[in-house]
């Protein structure tokens, strides 16, 4: 998380549409060792992806034993409901999947 505490890592804008800046994507940023199923967050992390709807974005790294870089994939949506109380995962399997479909950076 950023030292600002928001919620998220970056955030990223996109640019201007008809002189009209729109709505910064807000971008939280894991790693995690390739071929795992799941992310590990922080139940403020899914409560600020949850509130922040279609502005947030999950971006997963995959690293591999030699220290190699898959990625990064990015995944718009990626919590459907609120997290549990005690929730610290998630799992990615078929985010990823569906994620790689559409591929590519958020625009």
């Amino acid at each position: 998380m950023s030292a600002a505490k928001c919620g998220w890592d970056l955030s990223s804008y996109p640019p201007a549409i008809d002189g009209k800046q729109p709505d910064p994507h807000h971008i939280e940023v894991k790693g995690r060792v390739k071929g795992a199923s799941t992310v590990t967050i922080t139940r403020n992390e899914m409560l600020y992806a949850f509130n922040q709807g279609d502005k947030f974005v999950l971006a997963i790294a995959l690293v591999g034993e030699d220290d190699t870089i898959d990625g990064p994939q990015y995944i718009r949506n990626a919590f459907d409901r609120e997290a549990a109380p005690f929730a610290t995962e998630v799992h990615t399997k078929r985010r990823r999947e569906a994620s790689a479909e559409s591929g590519g950076m958020p625009g």
